[in-house]
């Protein structure tokens, strides 16, 4: 089942992972660490079990950007008037039942205020920060059992 929320992001770990407060409603508030859904990022650290010296510090610079860009799409989604919004899907891990989210965060990408109707929203789209992530070629497409809304 998918939940949506407010959301505001504390702390970006990598392209595809972050914590952040998730607002459930009258007043109820958490706080957890998110799995962007469907995608999957370099780690922006040194993995030594690359051999290649090259290779290793080639692909810690790709999540380097990946967290970078990542950090700035939340900032600008948080500056706009709706700010960020969060789709949830929990997921029980098989160890020990321990909750995974994952997530699609979201914010408002164009308004239509000149066209406002009384009982409409002036808006006319989302933007996936997931999506964005893709379409800049930062991160992969990733899919499995537990990264699908």
């Amino acid at each position: 089942m998918i939940y949506n929320y407010k959301f505001k992001f504390n702390k970006v770990f990598s392209g595809d992972n972050l914590r952040g407060i998730i607002d459930l409603g009258f007043g109820v508030q958490i706080e957890k660490e998110i799995f962007l859904v469907g995608i999957k990022s370099p780690k922006p650290t040194l993995e030594y079990s690359i051999k290649d010296i090259k290779e290793r510090y080639s692909k810690r610079d790709k999540g380097l950007k990946a967290k970078g860009r990542l950090k700035e799409i939340l900032e600008y989604g948080s500056r706009q008037p709706e700010g960020l919004y969060i789709d949830t899907l929990l997921k029980n891990t098989k160890s020990g039942g321990a909750k995974i989210v994952f997530a699609d965060i979201k914010y408002v990408y164009a308004r239509d205020i000149h066209n406002y109707n009384f009982n409409s929203k002036p808006w006319t789209g989302w933007t996936s920060v997931s999506q964005k992530l893709l379409e800049e070629n930062l991160v992969s497409e990733y899919n499995s059992q537990y990264n699908k809304l």
